[in-house]
């Protein structure tokens, strides 16, 4: 898929989002189910069933969350200690993908690139960028092992090529709802169900704010198929911004999502309870290593209902092109 004119403007939020200057320095336990990619770059490219932040399924919530919580932070990890070894590049466009080891005791980021002449042709699409540096992360402690280095052209019918293709069009489509937003990007595979347009196939791109200038959130892509290529199904703010740094999280869907579980795991906290309000005024505890959701208040009943297996029929749907807060 070539990159029209009207796309030319991703190619600095690409570097906003995801860049860096390799000289000097960076942009800033059985799980149910299965939480995603088994690797960023591996052949294993299988899909959860449904939404998991719907409210459906508070344990698959929990479980995304704590992979999340892993990915992101190979990412800060390799990031901080890694990149800043690679030497001196003329590299335009660069975009860093994080994946985590089943058991989180290692991952990796791999970086792809877009060389000048790309950028000038106004094609930043999958297939015209390269496979260019991995660096592995070995966790608790985290430490950075020797970068690998490469030069594989990205294949346009791999899975790495269908996540690229969703983390670009979820970086276009945020940018335009929060123009100058900074996020770190990971991409889950799902189903989609009984749709009228007949999408099946989607990838849910996580979006995890740099700062306190741009809320989380999620963008829903529809995968490429055959000529078809990727398409944004809309946009979800899970917290305003800076909202995950404050000692009770308020959430803008009625329970904790993923995105609220991997903050509040951030923290590094031991053996607490976090205190989490929904949209709807519900209460809710996440535990802040395992990421256990528990509903600890009705707001209608006004009794004490504690609840950390499903929650039976599917919660709020997915807005589809829902309007972001001001």
């Amino acid at each position: 898929m070539a990159w029209t004119n009207s796309h030319r403007w991703i190619v600095s939020a690409m570097v906003m989002l995801g860049g860096c200057d390799p000289q000097g320095g960076t942009s800033t336990p059985g799980l149910p189910g299965n939480p995603g990619y088994a690797s960023a770059s591996g052949e294993n490219f299988s899909h959860d069933p449904l939404d998991v932040d719907d409210g459906g399924n508070v344990s698959l919530t929990a479980a995304r969350g704590v992979d999340l919580h892993w990915r992101d932070r190979v990412y800060q990890a390799a990031m901080s200690r890694g990149v800043s070894r690679l030497a001196k590049t003329s590299v335009s466009t660069l975009l860093h993908i994080a994946s985590a080891d089943p058991g989180y005791h290692s991952g990796q980021l791999t970086i792809y690139r877009w060389r000048q002449r790309d950028i000038e042709e106004v094609d930043l699409s999958p297939e015209r960028g390269e496979k260019w540096v991995v660096v592995p992360v070995l966790l608790r402690p985290d430490r950075v092992l020797e970068l690998e280095q490469f030069d594989y052209a990205v294949d346009a019918k791999s899975p790495e090529a269908r996540e690229i293709e969703a983390i670009m069009l979820a970086t276009s489509v945020a940018r335009e709802a929060y123009s100058g937003g900074r996020w770190r990007m990971f991409a889950y595979p799902e189903v989609a169900e009984d749709r009228e347009d007949g999408v099946t196939d989607t990838i849910r791109v996580y979006m995890l704010s740099e700062d306190d200038q741009a809320p989380d959130l999620d963008v829903w892509i529809a995968d490429r198929v055959r000529r078809r290529p990727a398409k944004s199904l809309g946009l979800t703010v899970h917290h305003e911004p800076a909202m995950w740094s404050r000692e009770v999280m308020e959430v803008r869907r009625p329970q904790p999502t993923t995105l609220t579980v991997t903050r509040l795991l951030s923290r590094g906290v031991f053996a607490t309870e976090f205190e989490v309000v929904g949209s709807d005024g519900s209460r809710w505890t996440v535990h802040s290593e395992t990421g256990t959701i528990e509903r600890v208040a009705d707001p209608e009943a006004g009794g004490e209902t504690p609840v950390s297996e499903d929650l039976g029929e599917r919660g709020s749907e997915v807005r589809e092109d829902s309007e972001p807060s001001p």
